[in-house]
């Protein structure tokens, strides 16, 4: 957040909670209990700022809840909503202060505080700490259970940026399984997301099979199922799993490109040629798949359409490999485009 009226007012009025971050350190201090009338006022207030937000004036909502927290320094609910727009405003020294005066208030077990605690300190470049206040609040706040698995999630996701792959791998697993639909955390546990040298195609395909079972109408798991199998040579199985991929989603263009690939690959011109058409009538701006294209209509023999696929590929894209490579392959040289008859 740049420079404003708010900045100033949120670094002078916001109470003080004591310490930053120490997952280490033992909570001793007493905080304040407020019965049940000022915390229903306190709920009220905090509802009403929270309509602010659905309302996208941030700056207003931000004002508002420094004013609650400095009549009331010790209201969880506050202290976390305050912390997460600091978050959002990236006002990290701030965020974390109130985050984690939130965390020690729901002792550890506000999980999205938590989470939001572990993210600013991320930001900060203090990794090592952040791992350590996430860990804590996986052992104490949910008794090392994590049900809704966004602890194991930011665990995986703070090992991957720390360059510990295995860990990183065992703990986006744990958070997929109790996730269990959603697809991108799925692949972050299969390696597939991971860098190359680190890479696993064997638990890939383990990790895919157990998503797809648990998921089987999802289009994305299926194609890289289908990726795996084609990435070991098993192209008939890959096939099939990305028609099954196409079948979910007749636009995934990730399955259409492949199968396209694949059909060329086998010699079978025409279905390639169909996988093609279907994909550039949905996206006609991908330069590597038009240079793609270009080549199985040469293969067809479809000469004058094959230099305008990729003449059209080297209008998108002058400088990408693939469509420079082709052009040198074919012989091409640039002209006029126009869209290849069906």
């Amino acid at each position: 957040m740049k420079s404003t009226s708010t900045d100033k007012k949120s670094s002078e009025a916001l109470p003080s909670t004591g310490s930053k971050s120490n997952s280490d350190s033992t909570d001793v201090t007493r905080f304040e209990v407020y019965d049940e009338q000022t915390q229903k006022l306190i709920a009220e207030r905090v509802a009403a700022v929270q309509e602010i937000i659905k309302d996208g004036d941030y700056e207003k909502a931000l004002d508002k809840l420094i004013d609650i927290l400095a009549e009331y320094k010790d209201d969880q609910v506050t202290n976390a909503l305050t912390g997460a727009l600091l978050l959002s405003y990236q006002q990290y020294d701030m965020a974390e202060d109130v985050l984690y005066h939130a965390v020690r208030l729901s002792n550890w077990t506000d999980v999205n505080a938590a989470v939001n605690l572990g993210t600013t300190l991320r930001l900060r470049g203090d990794s090592d700490l952040a791992l350590k206040v996430t860990t804590k609040a996986y052992v104490i706040g949910t008794n090392s259970t994590d049900p809704t698995g966004v602890l194991s999630l930011q665990l995986g996701d703070l090992y991957y940026n720390t360059s510990q792959y295995i860990k990183a791998r065992e703990w986006y697993l744990s958070a997929a399984i109790k996730m269990n639909n959603s697809d991108d955390v799925w692949l972050k546990a299969s390696t597939l997301l991971f860098p190359d040298e680190h890479k696993d195609l064997k638990i890939a395909e383990n990790v895919l099979l157990e998503g797809v079972s648990r998921n089987r109408n999802s289009s994305e798991l299926i194609f890289y199922l289908g990726y795996v199998m084609y990435s070991t040579d098993r192209s008939d199985a890959a096939i099939t799993f990305f028609q099954q991929a196409v079948r979910l989603n007749n636009k995934n263009l990730e399955a259409l490109s492949a199968l396209a690939i694949a059909f060329h690959t086998k010699k079978d011109y025409n279905t390639a040629f169909q996988y093609y058409n279907a994909y550039v009538k949905i996206n006609s701006k991908n330069a590597p798949v038009l240079a793609n294209f270009a080549v199985l209509l040469s293969d067809m023999n479809r000469i004058a359409d094959a230099e305008q696929v990729l003449s059209l590929a080297y209008d998108l894209d002058a400088h990408d490999p693939i469509v420079l490579r082709i052009m040198k392959q074919l012989g091409a040289v640039p002209s006029t485009s126009t869209s290849p008859s069906n």
